[in-house]
């Protein structure tokens, strides 16, 4: 799935703007740089630096905190991000939807309602703040996307990966955008116009990614594909049993990677997130209807051993505890 290998960010380091060991002090630049967030600090050393390279309109931001970092966002305020971990990795829930990120990869990032990402201890990951209204205006002068009056994203999804298939096209976007800095001190920078054919460029791509994605159908994951249909009837019929990735790839008459490609491509998560997340779909039904004298017997009917981390898995899904939910009318 790996979208940007090789990316070289090394001008970047160039354009420092920011470093300290003081997380409170972070937050408050790097939320300047991209926008209001809550950060929270693991167990370490910190070393915060920000190196930022401000376009026209998009702004290319090489993030690192040095302990493992979590980041908690509201939705943002018409733009969206791109984010490559280029060493480490990254744990993405939005809205409602999970994504794991190893270094080289890339994803979209366009939340409603709330964000919220891990980044590994010792991660450096590089950002792109793509602003809706460069999308807008491309998509008005291409007749792709939305119409340009619509202040929604065009993308089907707050989530979405853009996988080995479309990175034969990324990567050298992402390249030629490092590459509008200026190369050394005192340098100029590209020229404007190069600078906005670079960022058309990069919303031409989005916006063709975002009707590819459509076209496949994946903006509402439904289960189309016989292989997901298979899986999802395994699941469902053995949500108290454990289950291993090979039994669901077995089930569905594939191998377990090509079980991982269609699960990634079609839902934005890796397999067991896939299987996780149906299994709290069916905890909720169950507490919803009633079904069981306990929150204990519903966790153990749905493969949840363990109540507090079933807890805490539904509280992430859903924004509230499962006692909630049964305590609701």
């Amino acid at each position: 799935m790996s979208a940007a290998p090789g990316v070289d960010a090394s001008p970047l380091y160039r354009r420092r703007v920011f470093r300290s060991t003081n997380p409170q002090e972070a937050r408050a630049v790097h939320g300047r740089w991209i926008a209001d967030h809550e950060l929270r600090i693991g167990q370490g050393k910190v070393d915060a630096s920000l190196c930022a390279l401000p376009l026209r309109s998009v702004r290319m931001l090489l993030i690192r905190y040095g302990p493992e970092a979590e980041i908690l966002s509201p939705a943002f305020d018409d733009f969206s991000l791109i984010q490559i971990p280029l060493s480490g990795s990254a744990d993405i829930v939005c809205d409602g939807q999970a994504l794991s990120l190893d270094s080289g990869q890339s994803a979209l990032l366009s939340p409603r309602h709330a964000l919220r990402v891990r980044w590994s201890p010792g991660s450096e990951q590089l950002l792109l703040r793509v602003p809706h209204a460069l999308l807008r205006a491309t998509a008005s002068d291409t007749g792709l996307g939305p119409d340009a009056a619509s202040g929604a994203p065009p993308w089907p999804a707050p989530l979405a990966v853009i996988d080995r298939v479309a990175g034969a096209r990324w990567r050298p976007i992402v390249q030629s955008l490092i590459a509008l800095g200026p190369s050394t001190e005192g340098a100029r920078g590209a020229h404007p116009a190069w600078e906005r054919h670079c960022e058309t460029g990069l919303a031409l791509f989005l916006l063709t990614l975002a009707s590819e994605q459509a076209g496949a159908g994946l903006a509402a994951p439904c289960g189309h594909s016989g292989v997901l249909k298979a899986a999802g009837r395994y699941i469902q019929a053995n949500l108290a049993s454990p289950i291993a990735l090979g039994d669901v790839a077995q089930a569905a008459g594939v191998s377990e990677r090509t079980l991982h490609t269609h699960v990634t491509r079609a839902f934005g998560v890796r397999p067991m997130a896939w299987l996780r997340l149906q299994r709290l779909d069916a905890a909720r039904a169950q507490l919803r209807r009633g079904d069981a004298h306990s929150i204990a017997e519903v966790a153990l009917r749905c493969g949840f051993a363990h109540l507090g981390r079933f807890s805490a898995y539904y509280r992430e899904r859903f924004g509230e505890l499962p006692s909630e939910t049964q305590a609701s009318p």
